[in-house]
């Protein structure tokens, strides 16, 4: 009995032990650097169409019945038997589908009552900072949402190269 008890407790620790190691994981470390901030200029605007209401559903389920309808009356004329019946399914979903996609509008420009909203995306800085791990100056643009200043230090995350490490 009490050699069944040493190999349950034997046991039982291999399990644990071994469940405690794991396979290695990839890990980018982020580095902090200070960046001098060379250039800037404002980043493109985002903008958006407010409208007073919208009609463009209706017209897209009208576009889609018609098409529904104009491709169920072809496909009940093509074919025989069960070859007919398919004919007719496969034609009503695909005017449906073509009869919606003909009812949208591709570009739309703003009608009386609508306006753009258009928005500021911030600012697109150059940065020159020296790069952690390699030791070369890097040039790269990021954005910014408050206008930074010329020749001033900003604080970016840089990431390191990607290594592997027993977990």
């Amino acid at each position: 009995m009490i050699r069944l008890t040493c190999a349950l407790i034997a046991a039982t620790s291999v399990a644990t032990l071994s469940g405690c190691s794991s396979a290695p994981r990839q890990v980018t470390p982020t580095y902090y650097v200070d960046a001098v901030v060379v250039d800037f200029k404002r980043a493109p605007k985002i903008c958006y169409v407010k409208r007073k209401s919208s009609n463009s559903s209706g017209k897209t389920l009208l576009g889609i019945l018609g098409g529904g309808a104009v491709g169920y009356l072809i496909g009940k004329n093509i074919g025989s038997g069960s070859g007919k019946d398919i004919a007719t399914g496969l034609f009503t979903v695909g005017g449906a589908v073509v009869g919606g996609a003909a009812m949208v509008e591709p570009s739309y420009t703003p009608r009386t009552g609508e306006k753009l909203d258009c928005k500021s995306n911030g600012y697109k800085a150059t940065l020159v900072y020296r790069h952690p791990e390699s030791g070369m100056v890097i040039t790269e643009s990021r954005l910014f949402k408050s206008r930074p200043s010329k020749d001033t230090e900003v604080n970016i995350p840089v990431l390191g190269k990607t290594v592997w490490q027993n977990g």
